[in-house]
């Protein structure tokens, strides 16, 4: 009965080594005990002691010796195994943390348990079996709670913490509820531990939520105290702050500023110094860097060196065999190659499939939502405009909920474009002012020029609009990219009214903008606005 008693505790399927560690009795009354379990066939053994292992045959066999336990000698014995395999297994304690935690758990130790729960859970994180390593995570932060207060339990929160932060951000996004009580709670906690090893982790995370809130200033300021930091020797890496004021810097239209900031943090950036952290948030920092940079480099008119800098993005992301950082690589090249920015349908197409392919694994619910958006679009060209719209439009409003502000203005203009497709023209004037107005007050000024090409288009045509109307949506489009030093920008919204006045008999007027402005460009010529551009000067002439 007591051998039936000891190896219950460890569990249905048990080792005769660590049995034998733990149960205290002569080796020989150990064998015989285990020989009379199996002829009675209570247990089945494989193999001969000390290589044996054994298996209940029934569950409610193991849990009825389990449950004839004292409660105390239960305890001892969990701690007893714990210890054992911590000890004389250490391979099977390495690959299996998540059995030590069951057992100190068992035994009541709440703070070992609760570093073995943050091992089984960060080792979970680190192959991205996400929901795994929440659940993990999550038990050993109720089990450190219970705990008294002090450095050991803080810094042990801090941690668990930090990683639970990183897995709920790649599944629900960094608004959710959680994600962001996370990055509350680890800035308290390094507080009281004086610990800065992670606040460039904490730095990440605010500067995102900030970001993602439509908070742009906060975000941009963040990054630059992280850069302040940085200097100080505090401990935070330098493409930190670049990555976090650089990324921002391009959704506000700065885009030379964001440049400057994004090169600098490629300059030093090194992979493996975060490879130990990159579970914690989110994905790689270079992978970030070179996606901002690409579009910086496209708004800045360079579309050649631009795609070099996405391909290092996607690149990257691959070499660490890290899944969210490959999803959000994916995420950013649809984001390039969509109709508003350099409009590559077939690029887009490749780059949707591609990330698809790899959500099917891991969630990725945010970047999902705005990639089925896009692909909605890219359906109107087939005919499946109505099945589109629904499409867009569950997602604008799930965006709305879940993932804050931010690009949320291109998500009402995917709408428009939907709607223009139902020849519902009207309700698509209305989805692009809404973009505007909703970029106008957040400050992303990263897709306005466009929006308000977008709005001549629309005006187009319309019987109940003029053409001064349109060329003065043209017109607003130009200085806006003028204002931002953006040929690309510039460009495109000269070829909406280079056209127009072609069409209004101002042929010359029309060249004389445009042929300029076509001849600033040193790369590019295959893409879609060069290639529209030298069309229409080739007609203009």
């Amino acid at each position: 009965k007591e051998a039936a008693q000891i190896a219950a505790t460890i569990g249905r399927t048990f080792d005769y080594g660590l049995l034998m560690a733990i149960a205290d009795r002569p080796e020989a009354d150990l064998v015989t005990s285990l020989d009379k379990l199996a002829e009675a066939e209570l247990v089945f053994c494989r193999g001969r002691p000390p290589e044996a292992t054994y298996t209940f045959k029934h569950a409610l066999v193991r849990d009825a010796a389990y449950e004839s336990l004292l409660m105390s000698r239960r305890q001892d014995l969990h701690g007893k195994i714990a210890d054992a395999l911590a000890a004389i297994f250490p391979e099977t304690a390495e690959a299996q943390p998540e059995l030590l935690a069951h057992h100190y758990t068992q035994a009541g130790d709440l703070l070992a348990a609760s570093e073995k729960w943050l091992l089984a859970g960060d080792r979970s994180a680190r192959r991205a079996a996400n929901r795994e390593a929440i659940a993990q995570l999550r038990r050993g932060l109720d089990l450190v709670r219970k705990t008294e207060e002090g450095p050991r339990r803080w810094r042990l929160e801090l941690d668990l913490v930090m990683t639970l932060g990183g897995c709920l951000r790649t599944l629900k996004g960094w608004i959710d509820k959680e994600t962001v009580e996370c990055v509350s709670q680890a800035r308290r906690l390094c507080e009281l531990t004086d610990d800065n090893s992670y606040r460039g982790v904490i730095g990440i995370g605010e500067y995102t939520i900030h970001l993602l809130r439509g908070e742009l200033a906060k975000a941009v300021e963040t990054g630059r105290d992280l850069v302040r930091l940085a200097k100080d020797n505090s401990g935070v890496a330098p493409y930190t702050g670049h990555r976090a004021a650089g990324a921002t810097l391009v959704h506000m239209g700065r885009f030379d500023e964001a440049q400057r900031h994004l090169e600098a943090g490629l300059s030093d950036y090194d992979p493996s110094s975060e490879r130990q952290t990159v579970h914690k948030i989110g994905y790689y920092s270079g992978v970030t860097l070179y996606s901002y940079l690409a579009h910086a480099l496209w708004f800045r008119g360079f579309p050649d060196q631009s795609l070099d800098s996405l391909n290092c993005a996607i690149s990257l992301a691959e070499e660490q065999r890290h899944p969210p950082s490959q999803a959000f690589a994916l995420f950013q090249a649809c984001f390039h190659h969509s109709p508003l920015m350099r409009n590559d349908d077939v690029a887009l197409r490749v780059a949707i499939a591609r990330f698809q392919n790899l959500a099917q694994e891991g969630g990725f619910a945010t970047w999902s939502a705005f990639v089925e958006s896009l692909q909605a679009c890219l359906a109107c060209e087939s005919g499946g405009a109505s099945t589109g719209f629904e499409t867009v439009l569950q997602n604008l409003k799930w965006w709305k909920i879940n993932a804050g502000v931010l690009v949320l203005p291109a998500l009402y203009e995917m709408l428009a474009r939907v709607q223009f497709s139902l020849g519902r023209k009207g309700d698509a004037l209305r989805n692009v002012d809404a973009a505007i107005d909703l970029s106008d007050r957040v400050g992303e000024q990263l897709f306005t020029g466009e929006l308000h090409r977008r709005r001549g288009d629309l005006l187009s045509g319309d019987g109940s609009h003029g053409a001064e109307t349109r060329e003065a949506c043209y017109e607003k489009a130009l200085a806006i990219a003028r204002d931002q030093s953006s040929p690309t920008r510039e460009l495109r919204a000269a070829n909406s009214l280079a056209r127009l006045w072609a069409d209004q008999g101002e042929r010359q007027k029309a060249q004389e903008m445009l042929a300029p402005l076509y001849g600033w460009f040193t790369e590019g010529f295959a893409t879609p606005d060069l290639k529209e551009a030298k069309a229409l000067l080739d007609d203009l002439s």
